[in-house]
């Protein structure tokens, strides 16, 4: 089993893993996983988006507190979306950057 030659950063209150931090254990990750792990999960991304940024993906859009946004966009692919409060995306909210788009709805995402 070749997973054991993987590592990646985990959220310090969670224990998730850190979106984008996943890597092989013999080539070192750009990333401080104490400093990520004490982060707000959208600041965290933020910052391994930053480092890491694959074609197709986002940097994703915080508030000053570390909550994602309602509303994010990949100006890269000309879409925005709306997230739950964790950041992940409300099914069917997708539309191009040029359409109106309403966020302000129950972000709560039932488990």
């Amino acid at each position: 089993d070749r997973s054991v030659d993987k590592c990646w950063c985990a959220e310090q209150d969670t224990g998730r893993m850190i979106f984008g931090t996943y890597h092989n254990i013999n080539m070192m990750g750009p990333y401080n996983c104490i400093k990520l792990s004490k982060m707000p999960r959208c600041h965290a991304r933020q910052e391994v988006g930053k480092k890491n940024l694959i074609a197709g993906d986002y940097i994703p859009q915080c508030d000053n507190d570390g909550s994602f946004l309602p509303q994010q966009l990949s100006d890269e692919l000309g879409i925005q979306w709306c997230v739950y409060r964790d950041g992940l995306e409300i099914p069917n909210t997708r539309v191009s950057i040029n359409e109106d788009i309403d966020c302000d709805t129950d972000r709560t995402r039932l488990t």
